[in-house]
């Protein structure tokens, strides 16, 4: 290598760890920033005064905004002070960084365990799955090669997520407690059948889940696919992930059929028997499911969030599902 070669690389060098420093310190800042404020009025006034272009790019449970670094970008997460309460951030960051060393999950910089603020970097040309796209095989192929990966990882999550316990955390929190009860009169039945499946993971080996595998938590970069957003993940059955994919993405009958059968083939639990008794439990999971978030989304709306009929359509489908149960 000759001597201009070398002097090239030196300068490139330096140049580098330049924009390293200068990234680290204005990534320091802005955490540092909005640790102490979850407004996001407040850290959008606070990125305009710092000349950091950003744009909001919204969230369900979080303001998440895009930040462009010195040519770099970042997703960064302004947590919602409800969640402080609802969400153990310390296991979030434990599985977050578990999942992202086996490849699941996408590089983050920092996740602050007692705020909740964190900071990923994001995806170029990313797009997160449609509700068309988990209709189709070759995807939903996909996604169980994910799900295969995760669940029969080596590593394992500290906590376990428990619908009954989170449940009774939620409920906990729920100031009047007949926005609950009161929100139809079949309420006493659906609550009886809900709590008659607390053992449902007792004989089960409970794996890495990750728990909300909504389609936006679902980011497909060429041809590999990652999941974000660990807050609710733990230990858990894994057919509670594939219940999640069915709820979320609205699969068709025929496309849910094919998820389950192409996981229990990978999973070489495709025996007729195992196979009936995955189907039952998959309607289980999902009938909790509708249960939990429609308690969730009226323990947010107390606090002023406004889900629209998020909560109507949870509580529909878990009656639905309720009729059908074995």
């Amino acid at each position: 290598m000759n001597t201009k070669m070398l002097c090239n690389q030196s300068i490139n060098q330096s140049i580098n760890q330049s924009i390293n420093q200068s990234i680290n310190q204005s990534i320091n800042q802005i955490v540092g920033f909005v640790k102490t404020c979850y407004k996001p009025e407040e850290v959008f006034h606070f990125l305009h005064q710092h000349s950091i272009p950003f744009s909001s790019i919204g969230g369900m449970t979080n303001q998440n905004v895009l930040l462009n670094i010195s040519g770099v970008k970042f997703v960064l997460r302004i947590p919602n002070a409800v969640n402080l309460s609802l969400i153990n951030r310390e296991y979030e960051a434990f599985n977050n960084a578990q999942a992202y060393r086996a490849g699941l999950n996408v590089e983050t910089p920092v996740l602050d365990a007692k705020s909740g603020v964190k900071l990923t970097r994001y995806l170029e040309n990313s797009k997160p799955l449609s509700q068309i796209q988990l209709n189709e095989q070759s995807c939903l192929s996909q996604v169980v090669n994910n799900l295969y990966r995760l669940h029969n990882s080596e590593f394992v999550f500290r906590n376990v997520f428990s619908v009954f316990d989170e449940f009774r955390q939620y409920f906990s929190l729920l100031e009047n407690k007949s926005a609950f009860f009161q929100a139809d009169p079949r309420m006493d039945k659906l609550s009886a059948v809900f709590w008659q499946f607390e053992e449902i993971n007792k004989e089960i080996i409970l794996r890495p889940c990750h728990n909300d595998l909504v389609p936006e938590n679902m980011l497909l970069q060429d041809d590999r696919l990652f999941f974000i957003d660990w807050e609710y993940s733990g230990l858990n059955d894994p057919l509670f992930d594939i219940a999640t994919i069915i709820e979320e993405a609205h699969l068709s009958k025929e496309a849910a059929d094919f998820l389950l059968e192409t996981y229990c083939n990978q999973t070489n639990k495709y025996h007729k028997t195992e196979f009936q008794i995955a189907q039952k439990r998959l309607k289980i999971h999902r009938f909790c499911q509708n249960v939990l978030w429609f308690l969730w989304t009226k323990v947010k709306e107390e606090h002023g969030e406004n889900f629209g009929d998020y909560a109507l359509k949870r509580l529909d489908a878990a009656f639905k599902l309720l009729e059908e149960l074995p």
